[in-house]
């Protein structure tokens, strides 16, 4: 799973976000991570939630919380846990 989109400075801030990709062709990712269906069923990215300028993907785990990832220049940051359980009969983010 790969945030694509325009990349900004370089630092990743300004990033302009296109959307999440999976293996699309002819689109560069300039921020990366592996999440799976059975790990994180539910994903959603969104321009920036933690103020850095940098876009950010919202997510749910297989055991029900709800996670932040934190965008990076380069990587995805690893998951801030925002809330714990209950998240499992959500169908969608955002």
């Amino acid at each position: 799973m790969a945030l694509a989109g325009s990349p900004g400075d370089g630092a990743g801030a300004g990033v302009v976000l296109a959307g999440l990709r999976v293996g699309v062709s002819g689109v560069t990712p300039y921020a990366s991570g592996t999440f799976t269906y059975t790990a994180q069923p539910l994903l959603y990215g969104t321009p920036d939630a933690t103020g850095d300028g940098i876009p950010d993907i919202w997510a749910t785990n297989s055991a029900g919380d709800l996670q932040l990832y934190a965008g990076r220049a380069t990587s995805v940051g690893m998951a801030t846990q925002l809330r714990t359980g209950g998240w499992t009969t959500v169908r969608q983010l955002g």
